[in-house]
């Protein structure tokens, strides 16, 4: 039988043992949050370019969006053929718009499939000009969304 010193020595052995594997688990968790800062402070000038991209294409767009509507409104009836300058401008929006999914996913370090399923890519079809209107709509409210996804990472 073992006396009432050994006993204690085995017990105090015991929460010096529990004591290292609680520090040595909290040392962990500490490590891994200092990580997660200092990716976070890596990513937020390049989320923070993208943000800025993202708002100069919403104003954009805006604009271009602003200038069919007040065509449609006009005298144009909306199924109209688009003139050559309407078309260039939605082609560079599209180009744009292509541009900043590409710069989302490469930023974010997401696969493809990822960003399909975050934000899915929006049908960029138009013919007359009510359809360009709303191919401009889905892509403002999708980079909308991106922008708020984007400003969550960096907060």
């Amino acid at each position: 039988m073992k006396g009432d010193k050994e006993k204690r020595l085995e017990e105090r052995d015991k929460r010096l043992a529990e004591a290292e594997r609680r520090k040595a688990e909290a040392m962990s968790k500490m490590a891994g949050k200092l990580i997660e800062d200092v990716e976070k402070d890596r990513l937020k000038p390049k989320v923070k370019s993208l943000i800025a991209r993202i708002t100069a294409h919403i104003e954009n767009i805006g604009t271009n969006a602003r200038f069919s509507r007040d065509l449609v409104e006009g005298t144009a009836p909306p199924d109209v053929v688009l003139h050559s300058g309407e078309i260039n401008l939605a082609n560079i929006c599209i180009e744009t718009y292509n541009s900043i999914r590409y710069d989302f996913k490469e930023t974010l370090k997401i696969s493809e499939e990822k960003l399909a399923k975050l934000f899915p890519k929006r049908d960029i079809k138009f013919r007359g000009r009510q359809q360009l209107i709303n191919m401009y709509n889905r892509i403002l409210e999708q980079e909308k969304q991106m922008m708020l996804y984007l400003n969550r990472i960096i907060s």
